[in-house]
């Protein structure tokens, strides 16, 4: 409930295009709902272990949000309140960044969940550059944004092939096929 609350009044979902009118208030809000996630994670795991991934899903899609808000409020609204094209950019490579390094941690430590949620940001991210970015951004960002996809997703392809290269070697090192 308090997640819901701090989406409604203190930071909505239209903060991710035209920033918040307090980004301190929105930063604690969001915190304090993440830092409760995570406190269920461990808390309600020995419960039921169900509940505290439900609880680490949350924490991590209020600690997104958080820094999607604070990226677009600071660099993507200027002083006026006019919106800026560069913190749209901006946030296309944070989401990308942050679903690659959820994929690389899900790989390393061979979790699951960290690896399909990885993904599925990395979707999110390929959507919006070629949904909102290409239709919405001028030239600079919309430039910016794609080399910085494509970039980003030719690092995830070489930590794929390095991580599954160093788990799947056999025993005479030779790397498994």
């Amino acid at each position: 409930m308090a997640i819901g609350g701090a989406l409604l009044t203190v930071a909505p979902p239209d903060a991710i295009v035209a920033g918040v009118s307090d980004l301190g208030g929105a930063l604690v809000g969001l915190g304090a709902c993440a830092a409760a996630a995570l406190y269920g994670r461990f808390a309600l795991r020995q419960v039921d272990p169900l509940v505290g991934r439900i609880c680490e899903a949350a924490a991590g899609i209020v600690l997104l949000y958080l820094g999607s808000v604070a990226i677009v409020d600071t660099i993507g609204v200027s002083a006026t309140g006019e919106t800026r094209q560069i913190g749209q950019a901006l946030l296309s490579v944070f989401w990308t960044l942050a679903g690659l390094g959820a994929v690389i941690y899900g790989l390393a430590r061979d979790v699951q969940r960290f690896r399909i949620a990885g993904l599925a940001l990395l979707a999110l991210a390929i959507a919006k550059v070629y949904s909102y970015d290409l239709a919405a951004l001028e030239q600079l960002p919309r430039v910016l944004s794609f080399i910085a996809l494509g970039l980003l997703l030719l690092v995830g392809a070489f930590a794929y092939r390095r991580i599954r290269l160093g788990v799947g070697e056999g025993a005479e090192g030779a790397p498994a096929r």
